[in-house]
This record gives structure tokens, sequence and C-alpha cells, in this order.
């Protein structure tokens, strides 16, 4: 027995007919023609859609108008969706089984372009990646961006304020002057973390990382380093063992307890690590199983975006995608980005080599995309022989608040850990 396609004939003429009645429902809802499935809803709503963007006000008679200008024959269909449809406060009702429909249909195609690829004999990672592809895309065209109404703006905002007045928004970084210019970190933020090499910028994001993960999940994508690596610059951190002693091996009885020790601490942690050669498609797995598999996520850190994947044409084209693609992911699952990137070498060339944003390597998307970029110097780096052994970290762009400054930090090399100088 054949299933039927997914579709609501009547909630299709609700939507049609509330807005016929009130055109303001036009603006309360968020549906795309695509959504529709029948013919003569889809070819109205398409006429709405034009008259709003037009003249900003529907009713009959516009739309009539529309149609017949368009030498479309659905004038009729109007009076007969306003027939059936007695009132139009149930307009975003209708609309969302409508969006259900699409949605399951949406499914099915999907279902059956897996089945094609799961059929087409390709790499097991290309198979996989064009699998996550495709959820990803339903999953962006499942969301309902809404359009708030003034009314629910400032309920939205009340609510917002009120709980403001016993809590910070955002999560502590465990560096207080940094929370003291960002609030933190916020969900649906996109945040760039930038040096030369070697100048620190993975042991700053382990440290925040770490921090954030005595209460929340948190999850660190390393491409960069091994996950024993990674393991130990944690273990130099909890231990006080320097990473030599660490690295080498043939321990003490004293180095063996505390690694022992180190561990049943990390053991109670809420770090994941996930490592290799990634794209963001790939990244958007590792996330959507952090959140099935142990819950809602906290933050992510990548380490670092230059090794991510794409198939763009061009290493410029390249960066500017993943880019935007991580400023997406922060804001659809709703949870901060943190990437580490690397600086051009036009900073080796200059008198003052402090960090500039024209620095960010190979796309002025990096600087266009990020809430939020946060630069790494050392003047030591530099200068063998100055005394000042601090390290800058300065807040380069700060598109919530527009407040910029640099943070001064000395670096414990026995502990791997910042402190505020």
């Amino acid at each position: 027995m054949s299933q039927q396609i997914p579709s609501n004939r009547d909630a299709e003429i609700g939507v049609i007919g509330s807005i016929l009645l009130d055109g303001e429902m036009a603006k309360a809802i968020t549906l795309e023609p695509e959504d529709f499935y029948e013919a003569d809803c889809k070819a109205v709503y398409i006429a709405m859609q034009s008259v709003l963007k037009k003249h900003g006000a529907i009713d009959q008679m516009t739309i009539a108008f529309e149609l017949h200008r368009e030498g479309d024959n659905h004038i009729s269909f109007l009076s007969g969706c306003i027939a059936k449809t007695p009132t139009a406060l149930h307009c975003e009702h209708y609309a969302e089984i409508v969006k259900q429909c699409s949605v399951s249909r949406q499914v099915i195609t999907m279902a059956s372009k897996l089945n094609t690829i799961g059929y087409g004999n390709m790499p097991i990672k290309e198979s996989v990646e064009e699998a996550q592809k495709l959820v990803s895309e339903l999953s962006k065209a499942s969301i309902r961006d809404e359009i708030l109404t003034p009314k629910h703006i400032v309920e939205k905002a009340e609510l917002r304020y009120n709980s403001l007045t016993v809590r910070r928004p955002g999560i502590s970084t465990g560096i207080a002057k940094l929370d003291e210019y960002t609030g933190g970190l916020f969900e649906g933020e996109f945040y760039i973390l930038a040096a030369r090499p070697s100048m620190g910028k993975t042991t700053l994001a382990v440290q925040i990382a770490r921090y954030l993960a005595r209460q929340r999940n948190v999850l660190l994508l390393s491409m960069e380093m091994a996950d024993t690596a990674v393991i130990d610059k944690m273990m130099v951190g909890i231990t006080g063992k320097t990473a030599k002693v660490i690295r080498n091996g043939n321990y003490s009885t004293e180095t063996l307890d505390k690694l022992m020790f180190g561990l049943g601490e990390l053991a109670e942690s809420n770090l994941y690590i996930a490592q290799g050669a990634a794209s963001t498609t790939t990244l958007r797995g590792y996330i959507e199983k952090m959140q099935s598999a142990f819950g809602s996520t906290a933050a992510v850190f990548v380490d670092y975006l230059q090794l991510f994947t794409d198939k763009a044409k061009t290493r410029y084209e390249s960066i500017t995608s993943i880019s935007r693609e991580l400023a997406l992911m922060s804001k659809e699952y709703n949870i901060p980005i943190i990437a580490i990137s690397q600086l051009s070498r036009e900073v080796e060339h200059r008198v003052d080599k402090r960090p500039q944003l024209s620095d960010l390597r190979e796309s002025g998307a990096l600087e266009q995309d990020a809430d939020i970029i946060l630069f790494l110097y050392r003047e030591s780096y530099y200068d063998k022989e100055t005394l000042d052994l601090r390290t800058e970290l300065i807040i380069d762009k700060n598109r919530p608040t527009g407040e910029l400054g640099a943070i001064y930090l000395h670096f414990d090399k026995n502990k791997e850990r910042y402190y505020q100088a």
C-alpha cells in the first residue's frame, strides 16, 4: 500500500485565507513558497510575497490585481480561501502544520538522496561527509526564524533584563580582565584567537576550555596536535610537572602518583576531545553527536581554523567559506565557537609587530564574520634581550560592546598556564 506524500490542503488554505483577512499575518509567519504543496496555494503565496515586498500591504484586491497582472488564473480561488477561513487568529497554527509537512517531504527527499549515496560506492569519508551535509541542510531549512512584533520584543527583553539582575549572561573564561571586556563567552557568538606560531594560542585555549569544563560540556577539536599531546599539555597544568618530564617518561614514583591523581581530576571534568583533519561538515557531526550522546554543549574550541578542508577552488574562497560556516554554526547550535587562527607573515616585516586585523591569514572574511577577535603578542618573542616577559592579550574587535584594549598575562612554563599580570 503506497503512502501519501505529507501535505495538508486545509492548512495551506487556512494560511492563505488568514492573510487575505488580515494582511499583517504575512509578517507573523516565515513560510517560503516551497513549503506549499498545492500549486494554487503556492502561486497565491508567491503573489502575496511580491505585493508585500512592493507595497507592504496585502488584501484581496491587491493580490487579485497582482495575479491578474501576472496572467495567473487563480483569482477565483481567493474567495474560496476566505470562505473557508472564519478567522485569521489561527494563522500561525496553520503555518506550523504547513511547515511540518514541508519538512517531512524534505526528509523523504533526503532519504532518497542518502539511498543513492549508500549505493554509490564512494570512499567512506566522502560518503559520510555528503550524508552529513544533507542532514545539515535539512537542519537549516527547518529552523524557524521568527519575526518579532513590538509586543514580543518588549516581552522578551523584559524577561532577559529581569534575569540579568541576579546573574551574568556570559560564561566566564577564568580570566577576570577578559570577562570585563567581553562579558565572558556568549551563546551564538564566533570568536577568533590568533597569533604567530609558538606564541601560546593552544595553551590559552586549552586553559579556558579546562576552566569551562569544570561545570559544562566542552568540545575541543584538535587538528594540529595528537590527542596524547593535548592530554600531556593538560596534565602539565594539573600536575605542575614540565612538558619535558611528562613527554620523556621513565617516571619516578612521585611523578607517576601525581599523574594518576591528575588523571582522576581530568576524568571528573567535562572536556571532550575530537581529533584529525576535518571539514566544517565533520565538525557539525561532532557537535550533534555531543548533544545526542552527552547532552548540551557549552562551547566548542577549534585548533586551528586553517587546517579545515574545503572543496573551494582557491584558498581565499576556502577560508571565506569555512569562516562563514563557523559563524553560522555558532548561531545555529546557539553555542560559542572559539577558533584558533594563524597570522600572516606580514607582521614580521613591521617595526611594531603587534598583530592587526589585516594580519588574519588568507581571508578578510575572518575579520568580518567574527564577533570578537583576540590576539596574543609577546615582546620577548622578537626581542630576546628584553626584560618584559609578559604576554599581551589584545581585544582588537568586540562587536557586542565595541570596547577594545589589552590585558597583560604572565606565562608559567612549568604549569603551562597564564595568570593575570
